[in-house]
């Protein structure tokens, strides 16, 4: 995952466009009608203390000892630095969507403390996190991903299907086909993870490195499909599925 000022900038930019809309709320007032305005420290330090909260739970490191520090009492009390930003995005891994809701619970309630309604903090949190996931992942996740449950739990558990793997192939293939044939490639995973076929998986996995590049080959995916479906025959029932994947490269 590639460090650096230019990441961190769009973290703070992408968090910052969240709250600054409804940076009016920040502090408790006496009643519903009454507003403060953040001074700009303040409010950095809000979308800093935001980013950080987030940034464990979606990259994978909420056990480590970074992110046990990033999203325990100095993230609450206020204590966080750029400089944590950038140590806890050095040890980021790889996307972890299996933790979003635990993310948004977390940033929820974090800028309830701060004054934001309830009703606020709930969407606020949840445009925030899938901006921080799509800009450490280079993803184009939506709101809505996240609020029609976990697609992937078929594949959770799974000893041959790479999860990660697929996660990144459904989210680049969301963004330059359409999600249907993005859900099609879960179902050919699901399949295989049923089958337990190390064979097939092997394939799938060859299939999915291919469709993430910046030019996937038409030919190769075409090979590396007819091998995962004569492993796999169960595949071949699913016609939809067939279709929508047979379009990355026909």
């Amino acid at each position: 995952m590639a460090t650096g000022t230019t990441q961190e900038a769009d973290l703070i930019n992408a968090a910052a466009a969240v709250l600054d809309k409804h940076a009016v709320y920040f502090n408790h007032g006496v009643d519903n009608s009454t507003r403060y305005w953040t001074p700009p420290d303040s409010f950095h330090q809000l979308v800093i203390a935001s980013i950080q909260i987030v940034l464990p739970f979606v990259t994978g490191i909420a056990g480590m000892v970074a992110g046990s520090r990033l999203i325990g009492s100095r993230a609450q009390d206020g204590l966080v630095s750029p400089s944590d930003l950038t140590d806890a995005i050095k040890v980021a891994q790889g996307p972890q969507l299996a933790n979003i809701q635990a993310a948004i619970n977390d940033l929820r309630e974090y800028l309830g403390q701060n004054g934001w309604p309830q009703k606020v903090a709930e969407q606020d949190s949840k445009v925030l996190v899938v901006n921080v996931f799509n800009v450490l992942h280079k993803t184009t996740m939506t709101v809505g991903d996240i609020t029609m449950g976990d697609i992937f739990t078929n594949i959770s558990n799974s000893s041959i299907v790479n999860r990660s793997v697929v996660e990144r192939s459904f989210n680049k293939i969301k963004g330059s086909h359409d999600e249907e044939t993005a859900r099609a490639l879960v179902r050919v995973a699901d399949e295989i993870a049923k089958a337990n076929n190390k064979s097939a998986a092997e394939l799938f996995t060859a299939f999915n490195e291919e469709v993430q590049k910046d030019e996937p080959k038409k030919s190769i995916l075409a090979s590396l499909w007819s091998g995962i479906v004569e492993a796999v025959p169960s595949i071949a029932q699913l016609v939809d599925v067939v279709t929508k994947i047979s379009s990355l490269f026909t």
